[in-house]
C-alpha cells in the first residue's frame, strides 16, 4: 500500500508541474480574448473548458490522496504495513 501512495505522490508532483503550463495557456487565451481576436468566443469557451477540466482533475487527485492516506494510516494502525 505504501508503494501505491509513493506512486500517487509522483503523479501529484507531475500534476503540480503541469500547473504552470495550464496557467500559461489560459493567460494566452485571455490575451487573445482581450485583443478581440476573431475567435474570441470560441477561445473563451475552450479556456473555460480547460480550466473546469483542470479543476476537476485536481479535486479528484486531492480526494484520491486523502483516501490513500486514510487507507495507509488504517493499515499502519493495524500493523499491516
Amino acid at each position: 500500500m505504501f508503494c501505491v501512495f509513493l506512486f500517487f505522490q509522483a503523479l501529484e508532483n507531475e500534476l503540480t508541474n503541469h500547473q504552470f503550463r495550464i496557467d500559461t495557456v489560459l493567460a494566452s487565451g485571455q490575451d487573445l480574448i482581450d485583443s478581440n481576436h476573431y475567435a474570441s468566443d470560441e477561445i473563451e469557451e475552450r479556456c473555460e473548458e480547460l480550466n473546469g477540466s483542470w479543476e476537476q482533475l485536481m479535486e479528484a487527485a486531492a480526494e484520491r490522496k486523502r483516501k490513500l492516506a486514510d487507507a495507509l494510516e488504517s493499515q499502519q494502525v493495524r500493523g499491516c504495513y
